[in-house]
């Protein structure tokens, strides 16, 4: 079996220029390449550049993948954004791992490694746009898609003995984004439920997170503090308003980290598993009573027009094909369990042999109706 291999990048803060269109070409031939974007697919060969090269020189985010199991998705992002010592909260090996380039850091998620072999679809070629507001995310202080990798590691090895680390955040729920990198790294279901329980209690009394603030804006420096006064009074309150809050919530998150009990996560995992099922049973209960309202009254309609059906049945039958066959058998199935229902047994006996009676040289056709119990009375 070949290989297959896409590649795709794209810029988030500026558009290539042409001499770096023109350095991409050099790098591939035949790619796609827009102001903002590459892409290629590869069913024997390689592209000649490394995503991290490519992310270095050219792009913010990235998306490699290959049939053999492998998936990663590549974030460039200022180094100012994400503290390193955050970073150094959840590099994990085959999962998530960072370099730093230059003033930014290049980040790394991926699908561990596995023996799934990915087959390609329509929807790879929308995978980096739904992925690409995560690195957003980042830099305004959402660290929950750190999270992923995790749930993604522990989703194929379990039984791993990790150091979690819990930051002041809530995962109660999740963006649209990180759903897409939940679904692009594989991750068991359950996972996302466990974290969303086990972080409930993460939040913080109004009175507590009061207190914090006051200790926080304590620490800035006087310079710093001058700095943004002055900024405020020229009319960039709003704008300094963001930022501010933006710092905090970075300096909270870190700050006030603990680590997950491991034996607890897993205990965790055993009853979101337990209610998983209880509730899947729920659904598939309401799917099948959905199901077979559905049917009885599409059955009450064929009584009402049973006339008309038997003649459709009689129709196909004389048409002599496989198709037509098909197709009677199935209008005779909704008939028999239409008098079934209405308990009129009597009139579906008459209507059955009268049916029958010219169909005698249609091996065929008896046959299948032999199959489904359909030539004789209910």
């Amino acid at each position: 079996m070949s290989e297959y291999q896409y590649y795709e990048f794209r810029t988030c803060d500026q558009s290539l220029s042409s001499v770096q269109r023109s350095e991409l070409r050099a790098i591939s031939s035949r790619a796609q390449i827009t102001n903002n974007r590459f892409m290629n697919e590869y069913h024997w060969g390689s592209l000649k550049a490394t995503p991290s090269e490519m992310l270095q020189q050219y792009f913010d985010v990235g998306l490699y993948l290959s049939n053999f199991g492998c998936a990663d998705f590549y974030i460039k992002i200022p180094q100012q954004a994400i503290p390193s010592k955050t970073l150094a909260l959840f590099s994990l090996e085959n999962v998530f791992s960072y370099h730093a380039y230059a003033n930014h850091w290049i980040l790394c998620f991926s699908l561990p490694e596995c023996d799934d072999y990915l087959e390609p679809d329509d929807d790879i070629y929308h995978k980096l746009e739904e992925l690409t507001s995560i690195r957003e995310e980042l830099i305004k202080g959402d660290y929950r898609s750190l999270y992923i990798p995790i749930m993604a590691y522990l989703t194929h090895d379990n039984s791993a003995e990790i150091a979690i680390a819990k930051l002041d955040l809530s995962l109660a729920s999740y963006s649209t984004a990180q759903q897409s990198l939940i679904e692009l790294l594989l991750v068991d279901s359950i996972w996302p439920a466990v974290f969303s329980q086990v972080f409930s209690d993460n939040k913080e009394s109004p009175l507590e997170n009061k207190h914090l603030q006051q200790h926080w804006i304590r620490s800035i420096p006087v310079e710093q503090l001058q700095h943004l006064l002055e900024q405020v009074m020229t009319g960039d309150g709003i704008v300094i308003q963001q930022q501010l809050n933006m710092a905090y919530q970075k300096t909270l998150a870190v700050q006030h980290s603990t680590y997950l009990d491991l034996a607890t996560l897993k205990k965790t995992y055993h009853k979101c598993e337990i209610l998983q099922r209880q509730q899947q049973r729920q659904q598939a209960e309401l799917l099948q009573q959905k199901v077979l309202a559905e049917r009885q009254k599409h059955l009450a309609f064929v009584y009402l027009e049973r006339a008309s059906y038997w003649k459709q049945a009689a129709q196909e039958a004389v048409k002599s094909t496989g198709a037509s066959y098909d197709r009677a058998v199935r209008i005779l199935d909704d008939l028999m369990h239409c008098y079934q229902l209405q308990q009129n047994n009597a009139e579906y006996k008459q209507q059955l042999i009268t049916f029958l009676q010219p169909l005698q040289r249609k091996k065929s056709l008896l046959a299948k109706l032999q199959k489904r119990g359909l030539d004789r009375p209910c």
